[in-house]
């Protein structure tokens, strides 16, 4: 499948795309709902999902916000957070499967859909930050493959 940009913009689209909910959301203090339907009705969207590098790469998610809102809204300072919000990880999710799938970001979630992604989210969140005695199936260590550097330490070497 050819997808509308190069794996190479993927983080990058994702971030700005998860900074964009997060802004609209914490910052701005707009409805998720309302905003989601702003930004898959806006130009901004065909725009991104088409891979145009001026927004994927060329705008941050807060400019990437304040597109989406036109002039509904007056400049706010950016809260310096020191988590990951669940519309930020809603938004870096959405971005990499409309880049893996190609469909548009209304087939993906319309605006009624958002908030029950949001709460999927949420519980991966809840999976991940779950103590190791209350998931005994987890495993507690990740398996890393054998190969010629798997008994190097993390020590410097002289």
């Amino acid at each position: 499948m050819i997808r509308a940009y190069d794996k190479i913009y993927l983080e990058k689209a994702r971030s700005n795309l998860a900074h964009m909910l997060d802004f609209a959301v914490n910052d701005l203090h707009c409805d998720l709902i309302y905003f989601w339907e702003r930004f898959i009705n806006s130009s901004l969207a065909d725009r991104f999902e088409h891979g145009e590098s001026t927004v994927i790469a060329g705008m941050s998610g807060i400019e990437m916000a304040y597109s989406v809102l036109g002039g509904d809204t007056g400049r706010v300072n950016v809260k310096p957070r020191d988590h990951r919000s669940e519309e930020y990880w809603l938004g870096w999710a959405l971005a990499y499967y409309q880049w893996e799938t190609g469909l548009t970001f209304r087939d993906i979630a319309g605006p009624d859909e958002i908030t029950g992604k949001e709460a999927e989210i949420q519980d991966l969140n809840t999976i991940e930050t779950r103590s190791d005695s209350a998931s005994p199936s987890l495993p507690k260590k990740a398996a890393f493959p054998s190969g010629p550097y798997s008994n190097m330490s993390s020590a410097r070497r002289t």
